[in-house]
């Protein structure tokens, strides 16, 4: 009976890792690989603990330009991989990695 509930563990360990890997939202992963998104939460929460829900304050907007030259600074933290161009706005910057700094 251990056994098999390490095989359980080990299956979902794997389906919710793939599910942050592909970077949709749960019900999107959910959908597409036939899932049920009540199993799927129950044992994320079961494996995870609860899922922390974003506040407002952890949002910043950065707007992307397309078509410029590459860009002047690269920054790698994490996850996340910020690439400013030689002109980037200072302040929008800091409250980007204020943001980054928290997750």
């Amino acid at each position: 009976m251990e056994e098999r509930n390490e095989e359980k563990v080990a299956h979902w360990r794997e389906i919710i890792e793939a599910q942050v890997k592909s970077e949709m939202s749960a019900a999107a992963f959910c959908r597409q690989r036939g899932v049920s998104i009540h199993n799927f939460h129950y044992w994320r929460k079961r494996l995870n603990g609860p899922v922390k829900k974003a506040t407002p304050d952890l949002f910043v907007r950065l707007d992307t330009v397309r078509g410029t030259s590459s860009a002047g600074v690269t920054l790698l933290t994490g996850a996340y991989r910020l690439e400013l161009a030689e002109d980037f706005s200072q302040p929008t910057l800091m409250r980007a990695l204020a943001v980054l700094a928290k997750c």
